[in-house]
């Protein structure tokens, strides 16, 4: 793009009607399976063309989705935004990205403590981290992407907060994929050190270089483009904090071995290839939403931190971006995510958007837009706090981790947006004044009434989160010595808490991850079906501490607590904290606390 073009882009976005904030929430169950409803019309910020047209243009032009349910916003009907109380689950390193994203688009720092606080114990749970940077692999069959998941927040959350401590858990994270990521001399050796078996260096006469493996496990020859993905975005990442050159070429490699190796004739991302063993280069070619939704993000990080204009790397962002956002193979004629929503794709567009590096720019906006209307429209209901996974409907109604932070994400993306107007025209602040979290917050900014919906999510999530592990500190106290069942990897860094005393790291119950993408159904090129959730797909957890005892009145400072059982279970947990976090006591004996659902 050129500069007078990128000015121009720039100049478009302070003086344009920019799109502003729909919330209107439906008290039928209906759902939307036609064109806009008169209630939703609004007046176009240009003049749509039909639907088939845009197959046939040009990548640097702009699309146009006129079946699109609504990709315009507007700031009426703000006055039925409830302030969103605490949701009351738990999650893993994607959520503390949304909460840094949150924080980066409000400018503020209200959950840099919070966040300080948890990510020593979340990665102690992923990997041994020790007090001295030390990273080694809890297991010998790990998922790479899990510590990359967690660098990635670590990441957003240095960009935040300028905290160097985070910059260094990133930086962990990422040396620790390096081990597993091939280069130049791995290919022309044959060999890797954490692997038992010769390498492919070629594939299809191409080098495999810049390939990120699935699994710790010695044996599996998987490269995969989640995990080879996510350390092209982390690399790109941490090319913008540092400026170091081997971040940026390390970025560079994994996006060459990606539109070498899985990149198809529809400009979308396949799922693996192998790289050794009796199946050499084989390719899976399913077609799932994050897949290609990682590569959008790395390929946008790469092309804000070029210091020239790099042409093929403008094209591929541009063609990659127009064949996600119009695939139907995860998006339904009103371009809404068929099946549940995603965290991943959302998050690349809105880093396109947000860095000013692509000519698509209108219409990730209205990619954007139309996510944010139907999940605050159709994925809840008025007053809850739940999101349901389906961003068609009907609305959540069981408390489950996994619908909740690609809705986070979505809801934060729209905060980054920019611009908004009143209704008639007239230029009006996105960020009018809103508090909303059970978290003081550390500088007094105005929120947006986005804002105001992901600040109270995350605040009381984060509480949630400090308010378990409390629960945890009081549980060692009673601890009598019985034998852990946990690997001697297991030991995590301390944490100060309140008062001073010391909390081993005990994330293992506190937090949990994903597993690489295990799809009972995966999805081809030629599928139209409902695409999964990444934060859907197969979970497991390590295996936590048991918990022995119970907690007395005296400990607790209130009424005696029912008894324990032998071993007290995470839900009840869960429970018993969720009454103590209730102000003056508001609940009832007749009004029960929400049910906790594990992740499964």
């Amino acid at each position: 793009m050129s500069t007078a073009l990128r000015r121009q882009h720039q100049i478009d976005d302070c003086f344009a009607p920019a799109h502003c904030i729909v919330w209107k929430l439906w008290h039928d169950s209906f759902p939307f399976t036609g064109p806009p409803r008169s209630s939703f019309e609004m007046v176009p910020v240009r003049t749509p063309i039909c639907f088939l047209l845009f197959l046939g243009r040009q990548v640097a032009a702009q699309l146009s989705f006129p079946f699109w349910r609504d990709p315009n916003m507007t700031m009426s009907k703000l006055g039925a935004i409830p302030q969103f109380a605490g949701s009351g689950y738990l999650d893993d390193g994607n959520f503390y990205g949304v909460v840094a994203e949150y924080d980066i688009a409000t400018n503020g720092t209200q959950y840099q403590d919070a966040l300080k606080e948890f990510f020593p114990q979340a990665l102690g749970f992923v990997f041994a981290y020790t007090s001295d940077s030390n990273i080694e692999k809890r297991s010998a069959n790990a998922q790479v992407q899990d510590g990359l998941v967690y660098g990635y927040a670590a990441a957003r959350a240095y960009a935040a907060y300028k905290d160097p401590i985070f910059l260094q858990y990133a930086i962990d994270s990422w040396s620790f994929a390096s081990t597993f990521t091939l280069t130049e001399a791995d290919t022309g050796a044959g060999q890797i050190p954490v692997k038992n078996f010769t390498i492919q260096g070629l594939c299809q006469g191409q080098t495999m270089a810049g390939g990120t493996f699935t699994s710790t496990d010695a044996e599996n020859t998987e490269i995969d483009s989640t995990t080879t993905g996510l350390y092209a975005v982390l690399s790109g990442l941490l090319a913008e904090a540092t400026s170091q050159p081997m971040y940026r070429q390390a970025a560079q490699q994994s996006i060459n071995f990606l539109q070498t190796h899985l990149y198809n004739s529809q400009n979308l991302v396949e799922e693996s290839i192998t790289s050794g063993g009796s199946k050499n280069c084989t390719v899976q070619s399913s077609l799932v939403v994050w897949y290609t939704g990682f590569m959008i993000e790395a390929v946008a990080i790469l092309a804000s931190i070029t210091d020239s204009e790099n042409p093929a790397t403008q094209a591929l962002l541009d063609q990659t971006i127009q064949a996600a956002i119009s695939s139907t193979i995860w998006l339904g004629v009103d371009g809404i995510f068929l099946g549940a929503g995603d965290l991943e794709l959302p998050r690349a567009i809105a880093a396109a958007h947000n860095r000013n590096v692509t000519t698509l720019r209108d219409d990730a906006r209205a990619f954007l837009t139309n996510q944010f209307n139907a999940v605050v429209n159709f994925a809840t209901i008025n007053g809850s706090n739940i999101y349901g996974s389906d961003w068609h409907g009907p609305p959540g109604t069981n408390l489950s981790a996994a619908p909740q932070t690609p809705a986070l994400a979505v809801i934060v993306a729209a905060i980054q947006l920019g611009n908004v107007t009143d209704g008639s025209g007239s230029a009006t602040s996105a960020l009018p004044s809103a508090t909303a979290s059970s978290i003081p917050a550390t500088d007094k900014k105005k929120a947006s009434p986005a804002g105001a919906i992901a600040g109270g999510v995350i605040g009381g999530v984060v509480l949630l989160l400090g308010g378990v592990a409390l629960l945890l500190f009081l549980r060692r106290r009673w601890y009598t010595g019985n034998a852990r069942t946990m690997h001697p990897a297991d030991l995590a860094p301390f944490v100060e808490v309140a008062g001073g005393a010391p909390l081993a790291a005990s994330a293992g119950v506190v937090l949990m991850h994903n597993d690489k993408a295990t799809l009972n159904g995966t999805q081809s090129a030629d599928t139209t079906g409902s695409a999964p959730s990444r934060l859907d797909a197969k979970r497991h957890n390590y295996p936590a501490p048991s918990i022995q005892g119970s907690l007395s009145a005296a400990e607790t400072g209130e009424g005696a607590l029912p008894a324990a059982p032998e071993t007290l279970p995470m839900q009840d947990l869960v429970r018993l904290l969720y009454e103590r976090l209730q102000p003056q006591q508001q609940w009832t004996e007749e009004e029960a606390p929400p049910t906790y659902y594990p992740l499964s």
